[in-house]
């Protein structure tokens, strides 16, 4: 692809525009984003994370032409939701009945409303190395009356593994020895940008996909171009078209300019 012809860049958050290291975005980043939405260049957010627990991050100056949320079960531009694919309602009685008689705690993902079954302490860990509060305890009846988008389970795979055999409509990412993140079959990153692609009238040929976790994968495949960041890990670096710097290097205004999305 020419420099001039990229009509979208889709970003992952975490570890791709949001340091963790120094609980920020780094000030290249911010300039590289800005500078490519000044060319006409459509830039959109694809996170695993839900729209509350980014009000708390440090996202100062973050401006985004739409967001592809919730591992892309949930999508929205300034106008709203423009696609969304909550998870099965079978799926999420058999998770019920399973947190009814054995619980483990699960945060679950409505539209505008964040919450857990419980807590235990190494929940409250892992959700403060990610900078995130720990989401509120509510009644477990709110699953089976209202739309899911995403679940979170804090579940060893010896004990995820036979619940999730009998849930025929699921997609799940483990990203911790604990954390897993369970979406519908349908959603995805690669949905979300499929979606977009759609509402916005853009070719899919004509985007770069950039990102750093193993959710990013489909992710990269579903964009014309797909740029791991230096920090990535080995197996997304090895699927990716190619490979920019770390995150705390420069990583992202490296990967804009070298690809033609930013001229600075």
């Amino acid at each position: 692809m020419n420099k001039g012809q990229w009509q979208a860049v889709f970003l992952d958050i975490d570890g791709t525009v949001f340091s963790h290291t120094y609980n920020r975005i780094p000030a290249s980043a911010l300039r590289a984003i800005d500078a490519a939405r000044a060319a006409g260049i459509l830039v959109i957010g694809a996170t695993g994370r839900h729209r509350l627990e980014m009000e708390e991050m440090s996202l100062d100056g973050l401006q985004l032409d739409a967001w592809i949320t919730v591992n892309g079960a949930l999508c929205y531009d300034g106008q709203g939701v423009f696609h969304a694919e909550p998870l099965h309602r079978e799926d999420m009685q058999i998770l019920y009945a399973s947190l009814k008689e054995d619980p483990f705690p699960v945060i679950f993902f409505e539209e505008d409303r964040m919450y857990m079954n419980m807590h235990d302490e190494e929940v409250r860990k892992q959700q403060a190395a990610i900078h995130t509060g720990l989401p509120p305890c509510e009644d477990l009846e709110r699953i089976r009356e209202n739309d899911i988008y995403q679940a979170v389970p804090w579940a060893e795979p010896e004990r995820w593994d036979p619940l999730a055999a009998h849930m025929h409509h699921i997609h799940a990412t483990r990203w911790t020895d604990l954390a897993l993140d369970v979406i519908h079959e349908r959603a995805g990153k690669k949905a979300g940008v499929l979606a977009a692609c759609r509402h916005f009238g853009i070719d899919p040929a004509r985007t770069i996909g950039i990102g750093d976790g193993p959710n990013d994968r489909e992710l990269l495949e579903a964009c014309g171009l797909g740029i791991a960041m230096g920090n990535s890990g080995d197996e997304l670096k090895q699927t990716a078209d190619a490979v920019t710097g770390h995150i705390d290097e420069d990583g992202l205004l490296e990967a804009f300019i070298r690809y033609g999305a930013a001229e600075l």
